[in-house]
């Protein structure tokens, strides 16, 4: 894990909430379930990297050590934008296309997944369909022609603060580019900081239910300014 935003200990914390307490139903306590988590997840050699503004040949050289110990299966990079910039004499979008194209060389070089985040456009927020695509990656282009997927998230409860819309702690995962065309979005329900599944049937129902919702509130907004006017007239 190259984490160049969040510290080791939070990327540890938010791993180690995300482990499954079903495996271990046999316990009686919390601390029993805690103790054996942890020793699980040391098993689980996962090496997690937090030094600040990380340059690409850097993270090359910390895969090409780890692999040395043990075949890398997955390399996850938060965030493309807070990895530093080698050459401030070419433009950004030029210096982002060679870090993701490096990304996709330690992909091939050591036969593993290569998970890289990255920021969005603000022009998402300004559509209707606040559903990202991957045309919409902040500052380049690159991760679009480079990934063999690209996933978007959507938090649809961001774009209604206040509001109790039942789809409201809906998250959308939507693999907007596949290898094979392929397109689908997939539903998790938001818990504090964990993503836990939901039946994706009764999810779209709920989505279903919001924009009818939404819908309404529109309309009803329309019909109150309308009315506004036709007073101050």
């Amino acid at each position: 894990v190259v984490s160049l935003g969040a510290t080791s200990n939070d990327v540890a914390s938010t791993i180690f909430c995300h482990y499954p307490n079903s495996e271990y139903s046999y316990l009686t306590s919390k601390e029993s379930i805690a103790f054996e988590k942890l020793s699980e997840l040391a098993r689980l050699n996962i090496d997690i990297y937090d030094k600040p503004s990380m340059a690409i040949d850097y993270i090359y050289n910390k895969c090409r050590l780890a692999s040395k110990n043990c075949d890398l299966s997955v390399v996850f990079v938060d965030y493309l934008d807070l990895i530093r910039k080698e050459n401030y004499n070419v433009r950004t979008d030029i210096e982002l296309e060679r870090i993701t194209t490096e990304l996709s060389n330690i992909a091939k070089e050591f036969n593993c997944i290569v998970i890289l985040l990255t920021q969005l456009s603000k022009d998402a927020s300004k559509r209707d369909n606040k559903r990202p695509t991957a045309a919409d990656s902040k500052n380049t282009s690159s991760t679009e022609q480079v990934a063999s997927y690209w996933f978007g998230l959507n938090r649809i409860g961001k774009w209604y603060p206040g509001c109790d819309y039942p789809d409201q702690n809906l998250f959308e995962v939507i693999l907007d580019k596949g290898r094979y065309d392929t397109q689908f979005i997939i539903y998790f329900r938001k818990s504090g900081r964990l993503f836990l599944d939901i039946d994706q049937y009764r999810a779209k129902k709920l989505i279903e239910e919001g924009n009818a919702m939404r819908e309404n509130k529109k309309k009803m907004d329309r019909s109150s300014r309308f009315s506004m006017m036709e007073a101050l007239a």
